[in-house]
């Protein structure tokens, strides 16, 4: 078994020039945590999401990758709305995760469990070649193929 056979091969995607509040409902209406972000060809370039909304809704100064100390902040949900309309009508190739790890339809499904254990996040397939999304793989989705049931 491969990849291919637990992979979603039609997942909703985004596509370049997507605004970042469509994107945002589009993630909600969908009830996903990322999406893969595509040319108009289908070529793979990115992956947008949660962790791309939560960074622009923090403060410049609490983006760092490093632990801090924010209690000093006082911010309220009235601040954090105004950052994200601040980049409501940006693209989403802007702030996409372009270096995300991917895998290809024929990455085995040994392999592939373990990146989804070690990532913890979803993952594109995507054609070696051509670089084309073929699919995506998601903690949730590949739970439900793989169930047993007696």
């Amino acid at each position: 078994m491969s990849c291919k056979d637990i992979m979603n091969s039609a997942p909703p995607v985004l596509q370049k020039g997507t605004t970042v509040a469509d994107a945002l409902a589009l993630l909600r209406q969908e009830k996903r945590m990322n999406l893969p972000v595509t040319d108009a060809k289908g070529k793979y370039l990115g992956l947008f999401g949660a962790h791309q909304i939560l960074m622009l809704a923090l403060p410049k100064g609490a983006r760092a990758d490093d632990e801090q100390n924010l209690a000093f902040i006082a911010d309220s949900v009235g601040d954090v709305i105004s950052r994200l309309k601040v980049v409501a009508a940006h693209p989403v190739e802007r702030y996409m995760d372009s270096e995300s790890e991917t895998l290809t339809p024929d990455t085995p499904l040994v392999e592939t469990l373990h990146i989804l254990y070690l990532r913890r996040e979803d993952l594109p397939v995507v054609d070696p070649v051509s670089q084309l999304l073929k699919g995506i793989v998601t903690i949730r989705s590949s739970l439900g193929k793989l169930m047993v049931t007696e």
